[in-house]
C-alpha cells in the first residue's frame, strides 16, 4: 500500500508538472532560407534559368515523399531508363578499358536526367513538358562521355599494366587513405554498386549532390590532385 501511495504521489506530481509547464510549439510561419547543405548550392533550382520552384521547395525537383516516380530515394524526376550514353570506352581503342565496362549504376542514372541536356530540370512530379535545360559543359552527357572521368566501370583494385611499359596502380578500396577526408561527416571517395553487383565508379564516387562547399559537388578537395590519388597511386 505504501508503494502504491508513493506512485500515486509521484504520477500526480508530474501531471501537475505538465499543466504548470508552458508548452512551445513550432511556429509554422517562423521559417528561414537555408544557410547551408544543398540549399546555398547550385542544387537549389529555384531560380535556375528563371525556373520558380512551388514554395520554394527545393527538394522537390528531385526527391518527394509521396508518389514516388522510382523507389530510389523517393526520386521525383523523369529519368529515361532506355536512353543510351556513350561512355569512355566506347573512344578508346584499348580493350582493358573496354572489359571493364559493365554499364551505368541507378545513382548516375539520376545524375543524368538532368546533367544529359535533353531532360528538363523541370520535369518533375510527373511533369515532362518542361523548358529550363542543363547546358553546356555541365550538360556531360548531352554528346555522350567520351572525354569525362570513365564511370560504368569496375574498380580495378589490382594493378593493371598498359601498353610502354608503364603501369597504372590502384589504391586498395581496404586502404583507409581510400575513403579519407569527406566533407562534413561523409566517407571521401566511395565505390558504388554496378548493374552485375561489382564495385566500381560513378558520378557519386566523386561527386556528393547535396554538398557543395568544395565547389562542383566535389567529396574531397583537389587540391594537389588529392581527390585523384584517392584512388589513383602516382
Amino acid at each position: 500500500m505504501k508503494r502504491t501511495l508513493v506512485l500515486g504521489t509521484l504520477a500526480s506530481g508530474a501531471a501537475a508538472l505538465l499543466l504548470c509547464t508552458p508548452m512551445t510549439m513550432a511556429d509554422p510561419n517562423d521559417v528561414h532560407p537555408p544557410t547551408s547543405g544543398v540549399g546555398v548550392s547550385p542544387h537549389n533550382l529555384n531560380g535556375f534559368e528563371g525556373l520558380v520552384i512551388e514554395n520554394e521547395e527545393i527538394c522537390r525537383p528531385c526527391h518527394t515523399p509521396h508518389n514516388a516516380l522510382d523507389y530510389q530515394v523517393l526520386w521525383n524526376h523523369e529519368i529515361d531508363g532506355s536512353k543510351s550514353y556513350p561512355l569512355y570506352n566506347t573512344f578508346h581503342t584499348d580493350t582493358k578499358y573496354k572489359d571493364n565496362y559493365v554499364g551505368l549504376d541507378e545513382a548516375s542514372r539520376l545524375c543524368l536526367s538532368c546533367h544529359d541536356g535533353a531532360i528538363a530540370v523541370d520535369n518533375y512530379g510527373g511533369k515532362t513538358g518542361g523548358t529550363h535545360f542543363v547546358t553546356g559543359e555541365r550538360a556531360v552527357g548531352a554528346d555522350g562521355l567520351g572525354n569525362d572521368h570513365p564511370i560504368g566501370l569496375f574498380y580495378p583494385i589490382q594493378p593493371d599494366g598498359v601498353p610502354g611499359g608503364s603501369a597504372h596502380a590502384y589504391r586498395d578500396p581496404d586502404d583507409p587513405e581510400f575513403n579519407e577526408g569527406g566533407i562534413g561527416t561523409s566517407k571521401g571517395v566511395q565505390l558504388l554498386t554496378m548493374p552485375d553487383g561489382q564495385k566500381g565508379v560513378g558520378c557519386r564516387s566523386c561527386h556528393h549532390s547535396h554538398n557543395s562547399s568544395l565547389g562542383d559537388f566535389k567529396r574531397v578537395p583537389n587540391t594537389y590532385s588529392w581527390l585523384c590519388s584517392r584512388c589513383h597511386l602516382k
